[in-house]
């Protein structure tokens, strides 16, 4: 409970945090009151929290730690995905691995809750931040789209899916 009031004060008083972002690796200072999810909070690339925290996820789960977005590896035999992903971190993406950023409504388009019978089973992570609110709760298209069955997703370093 104490901790509770110290996260309400911190929120309330505006204390600064310091961070380096993940997307472009520079460090910023912020209030926890700016912090909001779509707020861009970093001086130099204008991230959101929303888009570092995708980020973090995609580093934890292909490498088992966090990695600025500057420092991925090349790893082409990895094959991505994105669904409109934003040119923030879509190019180094596509730099790094062997990754397509598609779009609903034009080219290279691509319906997650539809796709095309020779792209299932084809990719080894997949990147939506925004898409998935068209899905039904009875399908399961995007965990279709990946390589590995569900009880390898969890493989390590280089091997790893997120679901």
């Amino acid at each position: 409970m104490a901790q509770v009031h110290q996260r309400s004060s911190d929120l309330e008083s505006g204390r600064v945090v310091e961070f380096v972002c993940n997307i472009c690796g520079k460090a910023n200072r912020s209030t926890f009151l700016e912090l909001a999810r779509e707020n861009a909070t970093c001086s130099s690339c204008r991230s959101t929290v929303r888009t570092r925290s995708l980020l973090r996820v995609l580093s934890l789960e292909l490498f088992g730690l966090e990695v600025c977005l500057p420092d991925f590896p090349r790893v082409k035999s990895l094959r991505g995905l994105g669904t409109s992903d934003t040119a923030l971190y879509a190019s180094v993406l596509a730099d790094r691995f062997n990754y397509t950023n598609t779009f609903y409504d034009f080219a290279p388009r691509f319906d997650i809750m539809n796709p095309p019978q020779g792209e299932l089973g084809r990719y080894d992570f997949v990147v939506s931040s925004e898409v998935l609110e068209r899905s039904a709760p009875d399908r399961d298209s995007p965990r279709e789209c990946l390589r590995a069955p569900e009880t390898e997703r969890r493989a390590g370093p280089y091997g790893a899916i997120f679901h």
